[in-house]
């Protein structure tokens, strides 16, 4: 079992009629301050693990790697997640010889444009992922609990999201419309007639 300091605790939900403007209009309303992000996210699937991935993300003043891991093939509001901040000159070939050696494989990558709003006990996002072409692929709201809190469960950290979902209603953040799959997991092509390296 992770250190839970080391855990995302996160909802995600489609957000497809919910517009950028609307989001920022929501948390100015609410006392946050917005600012926009982008990037471009490379996705490595493990050789041996499904329930394993790391994210490459470089866009605006970020270049950052990150393993993330569900803790069961069920559950992906509380995952295993490790950043590793890179200096601006780490660049994808470096990264992916890198994942090559431990066992993580390119998969695929997308363009994602966020707003992002903290408060003091909880993120809110909302952003679009694209194709590497600008096609849409889907817009999505987050909530997230603070990273690296110690909490003293994952239950105890689970029923303070809720409460906090409770408080985003309008955005049409519900229980029975969290999304079950991760970014990855919805984008991901499928490797298994690829031969491995």
């Amino acid at each position: 079992m992770s250190n839970l300091q080391d855990l995302e605790i996160e909802f995600k939900y489609r957000a497809d009629t919910l517009s950028s403007k609307d989001f920022v209009a929501y948390c100015k309303k609410k006392g946050g301050k917005p600012f926009f992000v982008s990037g471009m996210d490379y996705f490595y699937s493990s050789v041996f693990d499904n329930n394993a991935f790391i994210r490459h993300r470089i866009g605006d003043d970020m270049n950052q790697l990150t393993y993330k891991r569900k803790l069961d093939a069920e559950n992906n509001v509380v995952r295993v997640e490790r950043n590793i901040d890179l200096s601006e000159s780490t660049g994808v070939d470096t990264i992916e010889g890198l994942c090559r050696d431990l066992n993580f494989r390119y998969n695929t990558k997308i363009v994602k444009r966020s707003f992002v709003c903290h408060f003091k006990d909880h993120t809110l996002s909302y952003y679009v992922c694209l194709d590497v072409g600008g096609n849409k692929l889907g817009a999505f709201v987050e909530v997230e609990l603070p990273e690296g809190k110690n909490w003293k469960s994952k239950e105890a950290a689970l029923q303070v999201l809720e409460k906090i979902e409770r408080r985003h209603k309008s955005l049409q953040v519900y229980p029975h419309r969290r999304l079950e799959k991760s970014l990855y997991e919805m984008f991901r092509k499928d490797l298994s007639n690829v031969l491995c390296y």
